[in-house]
């Protein structure tokens, strides 16, 4: 079976438990990664929780390879820690992780700052980089606010 979907529907993973239907292009690795994300950045698999691949793998109507191959992906994201011959678990962050996750980016917006005036960017390169920035940060902060919560 091919691992990719161009037709419109026809998603190898098939619905998930809200009835919404997930991506259907691209690789299943990365559809079902989009979904676990999604999973883990709605509360719906709470920060520290095991991620147990043949639930997943069932509810998503995929390989436990594939959901194996996904969890990788958000490994790889830093969405999910996993300890040799251990479950995977969604990444629980603590009060001095989040606080020096601040530091090192009060350290890098400084030097951004510096770059930019330094190098004279053109303006347009500076507010696509701020938005980018700024989604980023979005996506992170609902992570790391979620985990404040429980912790």
């Amino acid at each position: 079976m091919s691992t990719y979907s161009n037709v419109p529907g026809s998603s190898p993973i098939g619905r998930v438990a809200d009835g919404a239907v997930p991506p259907n292009t691209g690789l299943l690795k990365e559809n079902l990664a989009v979904q676990l994300r999604e999973a883990i950045l709605s509360g719906k698999i709470s920060p520290g929780e095991k991620i147990i691949e043949r639930r997943w793998a069932r509810e998503f109507g995929a390989a436990q390879v594939s959901v194996r191959e996904a969890l990788n992906i958000l490994i790889a994201e830093g969405f999910v820690t996993k300890g040799h011959g251990r479950s995977a678990r969604v990444l629980r962050l603590t009060d001095s992780a989040i606080i020096h996750t601040y530091q090192v980016r009060g350290a890098l917006e400084g030097l951004a700052a510096r770059i930019i005036v330094e190098q004279k960017l053109p303006i347009a390169d500076l507010e696509a980089a701020r938005a980018e920035v700024t989604r980023l940060y979005d996506r992170w902060h609902v992570l790391t606010s979620r985990t404040a919560q429980k912790v």
